[in-house]
């Protein structure tokens, strides 16, 4: 499968780790709750469904929504500026860490089997709050 090929590609090691990073601002600080960033696997329908990982402009803070469910607090106050957002995915105990600016906000969410990324971007429901992806990149460690 997947991580054998990776294994093959890494010289016979199988990665642990799925680091996905998004540097990202949003234009207004509207709470919206499907205007996100974030993974899945699906592509074409909203990020805050089954099977997704988003960030979104909660109340106050910046929040991820799991599977549809209610958004959780990052404990990070939204704002316009630009943040680097990174979903970091332990392969095989299928959880991840939420980290904004370096710090750890969600630690060990668990995610659905195959949630982790067969897609990733910015999505606006409404086209009220556009989350602007100023650099995206992952890595397999």
């Amino acid at each position: 499968g997947q991580l054998q090929l990776l294994a093959e590609i890494n010289g016979g090691t199988a990665p642990t780790t799925l680091t996905l990073t998004m540097v990202a601002r949003t234009s207004v600080t509207t709470a919206i709750a499907d205007d996100c960033i974030g993974i899945g696997n699906q592509d074409g329908i909203t990020l805050v469904g089954a099977g997704m990982l988003a960030i979104i402009n909660g109340t106050t803070n910046f929040e991820y929504r799991l599977n549809g469910a209610a958004g959780v607090s990052l404990a990070v106050a939204k704002d316009t500026n630009p943040h680097k957002f990174e979903f970091v995915i332990t392969i095989s105990g299928v959880t991840c860490d939420i980290k904004i600016d370096d710090v750890v906000r969600a630690s060990a969410v668990a995610l659905t089997e195959d949630t982790w990324p067969r897609g990733f971007r910015a999505h606006m429901v409404t086209g009220t709050t556009d989350w602007i992806l100023q650099a995206l990149g992952f890595k397999y460690t």
